[in-house]
This record gives C-alpha cells, sequence and structure tokens, in this order.
C-alpha cells in the first residue's frame, strides 16, 4: 500500500492527529517509508514516560525522557506496533484511543505516528525489552513532566498539546521554522 494510503486507513480508524508536520499529499510514493509508533499512555491521569540506555551515537541520551515507541517490523500494523513497543519498553498494555501526531523525518524517510493510549493493563517493568534499551520507566502526574529533559521537540509539543506540561513551545516552533 502506498504510504499515503496506509495513513489514510489509519486515520479512519484513529481520527487524524492533531498534530502533523507534512500534509498526505506531500509524501511521495516511490518512496519505501519506514514507519514508527509511539504511545503517549496514561492511567489515572499520569503518563508514562521512559529514559533510554547510554548511546554512543547519542551522548546525553541516558538523561532524558522520552514518550514510549519504535519501530514497525514487517507487514505488522502500526497500531500493533504502538502497542507491542508500549508492552516492550514499559510492561504496560493499551488500548489505543486516536492518533496525537505524524512526523515526517525527511532525511531519513521516516514517518512517526503518536497514538493517545490508556493503560489497561500491566505493572511497570523494563524487562520485556528485547533490546535492553530502556534504562527506566516513570509516571508522571499533570505538570510534573520533565519538559525542559524531554529529548525531541514533537514529545513537547505533544505533551503540552495534551496538558500534561506547561513549557513553551513557542521557540521550539520559531527554532524549527514552522509558521
Amino acid at each position: 500500500m502506498k504510504p499515503a494510503e496506509y495513513l489514510q486507513s489509519l486515520y479512519k480508524k484513529f481520527d487524524h492527529p492533531l498534530l502533523a508536520n507534512f500534509k498526505l499529499s506531500d509524501l511521495d510514493n516511490n518512496i519505501n517509508y519506514r514507519f514508527g509508533a509511539f504511545v503517549l499512555a496514561t492511567r489515572e491521569d499520569k503518563v508514562v514516560l521512559i529514559r533510554r540506555q547510554p548511546d554512543k551515537k547519542f551522548p546525553g541520551i541516558e538523561n532524558s525522557w522520552w514518550i514510549p515507541g519504535g519501530s514497525q517490523k514487517d507487514d505488522e500494523q502500526l497500531d500493533i506496533t504502538a502497542m507491542r513497543e508500549l508492552k516492550e519498553e514499559t510492561g504496560l498494555v493499551c488500548t489505543l484511543q486516536r492518533t496525537l501526531l505524524a512526523e515526517l523525518v525527511p532525511d531519513r524517510l521516516f514517518i512517526a505516528v503518536t497514538f493517545r493510549g490508556l493503560v489497561i493493563d500491566g505493572k511497570i517493568s523494563t524487562d520485556n525489552d528485547p533490546d535492553k534499551t530502556t534504562a527506566e520507566v516513570k509516571y508522571f502526574s499533570r505538570n510534573s513532566v520533565p519538559f525542559t529533559k524531554l529529548w525531541l521537540d514533537s514529545d513537547k509539543i505533544t505533551l503540552v498539546q495534551e496538558k500534561f506540561a506547561n513549557g513553551k513551545i513557542t521557540n521550539l516552533i520559531a527554532n524549527n521554522g514552522f509558521k
């Protein structure tokens, strides 16, 4: 399936994202994009974030927090990727409610989709992470999210949009050239 058609089918199931840095018509159907899925998972008005293990390619990554997620496996539906990655990285099981963000990373030919999820089962643990890249999992209450320690600007914007952080996104928008 062509990338735009694939995303459109996903949007039909989970609704269009509130935030995106591209339009479906911007995608080149001749490119074989890789996809990733992330889950802003909540339980009792708290959000779960992960901290990664040190990585020589990304100095300092171990000091930052992320929305859990990762790359899609061959022939895996993106919603299944999101739930699998959340389970592997956090030990938690969720239902997906809607899409929040679709982000095109052109230099990597990668499309990342962030879902909103509701935790329905599980206990926080990094034991299920097959790659052993997750160092820590933690719940944060509203406004206790360590905004300045989030690794990705897209995570910052998503958490502010969903009212889990009070960070200022105006500088992020200006720095990234969005208008």
